[in-house]
């Protein structure tokens, strides 16, 4: 008579693993996503902030006026001289799963409407000052907020 070996699995053992792997894969999934948009608000609001304080310190060293333009409609910005023919420091594209609201001054009409700015001045003050809010898609909303006066840039939550 023969030995009989099993070496692999029944049907039944198979389902059974599936089916825990589905469990642990529906209450991992949804927490990994929330983390990711909370980074991506996070990761935006931080790219902002430092470009208003680069802004201002472009200012500050070549003695010129610098421009923050945030086109909250495209989710872009630029930085760049305040000329005819302005050299442009950088610019940069934002996430789009961030909504961009701000109370910043409104240079243009138009299809430029989406348009905020800040004007840093040669010593590096702020021309004007304002308040910028990011939400993500869950409602979770960061705040960067430029000081008058100083245009020291705050982040809050």
């Amino acid at each position: 008579m023969r030995k009989r070996h099993n070496w692999g699995f029944t049907l039944l053992e198979l389902i059974v693993v599936l089916a825990i792997l589905g469990i642990i894969s529906s209450i991992v999934i949804p927490s990994i996503v929330f983390i990711t948009r909370r980074n991506t608000l996070k990761t935006v609001t931080q790219e902002i902030a430092q470009e208003i304080r680069n802004t201002q310190q472009l200012a500050t060293y070549y003695r010129k006026e610098v421009l923050f333009d945030l086109n909250i409609d495209s989710n872009t910005y630029t930085v760049r001289e305040n000329r005819a023919r302005p050299i442009t420091y950088k610019t940069g594209q934002l996430s789009k799963d961030i909504n961009i609201t701000s109370n910043l001054y409104r240079p243009y009409t138009g299809d430029m409407r989406g348009v905020r700015r800040i004007k840093y001045s040669a010593n590096g003050l702020p021309s004007q000052t304002g308040t910028i809010w990011l939400t993500d898609q869950s409602g979770k909303t960061m705040t960067i907020t430029i000081a008058v006066g100083t245009g020291r840039v705050k982040v809050t939550q």
